[in-house]
């Protein structure tokens, strides 16, 4: 209207944020929180496929997804828009949990790694805001991401009670996440600590600025990811002008081919839709995989082993009265026949047996991997008692 605008200076300043990083790196409580959560982390990379595809496993987009894969860049992008009607059962969904809609999206990307990696323990990279909570906060302009380790171990249970444990951990985590991503990864040795990261992004602003209107109206779309050093980056995103979410799976494409993201994919949109038909159901008896998947590893089981009834220690002695010179062990250069092996293992169990081991006996062992796991664990089943495995770190 032609005045120029005078504002007060803002009670808050990105410097104000770097000095609340620089902080947190002389905090001994938010260095001992990172190396209590991440020491004995849990090996979870993804699995690399080969470029052999099984038959059925091939034309998985489609139409009004969007794939880009620049071989030469090593750079894969999979775009895929949700159904609006899904987006609002994940809304009320999050509502009957009493817990933000990133929460809930986070609990499916850690299903779906958990799935991928074979572990129930799950470290992701996990994209958190470190704004200062002060007067004008908001309104300060620099980059305040920060790329943060996320681990939770998948508790048994519903889909309110996965997205219920993922709230409780980023609250944990919530006072500890100025501290640099950079600084964790040196304190533990400099390697890698995740392979995939998740990030929600809601562009609330880009809508009020933008009056309500479609502001999207060449067709082309507000992508919450960008390019990262990570084999796989996940953004779940609410598009300006748009209802519903976007699925946005940013990946190298030296590394992974797009196949498994295609059914990684598919694996997602499954999760979503589980939570939103099925939000009291057990989530670990949700079946993830697709037909032709579950084809394909009913294909790589056979048709199995007959094998004799009977008891695994009974069928050992079985084994050395038929063939005594047979070897039953081998750990490194070192070796057991059955005859050795039913041997020294009737010794441990006879003492066992003095020491008041029956049936429904609990009987600790911790032993470093070698002959002697075997030759105890079959002592304790010859006493007929219960074996129970002792970490040894």
């Amino acid at each position: 209207d032609g005045n120029t605008p005078s504002l007060p200076p803002l009670r808050s300043t990105y410097r104000d944020y770097i000095a609340a990083e620089q902080n947190a790196l002389t905090t001994p409580a938010h260095t001992t929180y990172w190396l209590d959560l991440l020491t004995d982390r849990p090996d979870t990379r993804l699995p690399r496929h080969t470029t052999a595809l099984p038959d059925g496993l091939t034309g998985l987009f489609s139409a009004g997804e969007v794939h880009r894969n620049d071989a030469e860049r090593r750079h894969g992008e999979l775009i895929t828009p949700l159904p609006v009607g899904l987006g609002d059962g994940l809304d009320r969904f999050a509502r009957r949990c009493e817990v933000p809609l990133k929460s809930v999206l986070l609990a499916a990307h850690l299903r779906v790694m958990s799935l991928a990696t074979g572990s129930r323990d799950v470290v992701t990279g996990l994209s958190s805001n470190g704004r200062l909570e002060e007067t004008d906060g908001t309104e300060v302009r620099g980059l305040f991401l920060n790329t943060l380790p996320f681990r939770l171990e998948l508790p048994d249970g519903s889909w309110r009670d996965l997205a219920r444990a993922v709230f409780e951990a980023e609250q944990d985590l919530l006072p500890h996440r100025r501290y640099p991503m950079s600084a964790i990864q040196r304190e533990l040795g400099g390697e890698p600590l995740f392979e995939t990261g998740f990030v929600y992004n809601h562009f609330r602003q880009i809508d009020v600025l933008a009056g309500g209107a479609d502001t999207d109206g060449d067709g082309a779309s507000a992508t919450g990811g960008g390019r990262t050093h990570f084999p796989l980056l996940v953004a779940v995103s609410q598009e300006p002008g748009h209802r519903g979410l976007s699925l946005e799976m940013e990946y190298d494409s030296g590394e992974l081919l797009p196949v498994q993201v295609a059914l990684m994919r598919d694996s997602y949109v499954r999760v979503l839709e589980s939570m939103v038909s099925e939000p009291d159901t057990a989530f670990g008896e949700v079946v993830l995989l697709g037909e032709t998947e579950r084809e394909l590893v009913d294909s790589w089981a056979g048709d199995g082993e007959e094998l004799p009834v009977g008891a695994i220690h009974e069928l050992v002695i079985r084994r050395a009265l038929e063939t005594p010179d047979a070897v039953a062990v081998v750990c490194d250069d070192n070796t057991l026949t059955y005859a050795e092996l039913v041997t020294r293992a009737a010794l441990i169990a006879a003492l066992l047996i003095k020491h008041g081991v029956g049936p429904e006996v609990c009987v600790g062992v911790c032993v470093e991997r070698s002959l002697d796991t075997v030759i105890t664990t079959l002592a304790v089943l010859m006493a007929h008692g219960v074996y129970v495995p002792l970490d040894t770190a």
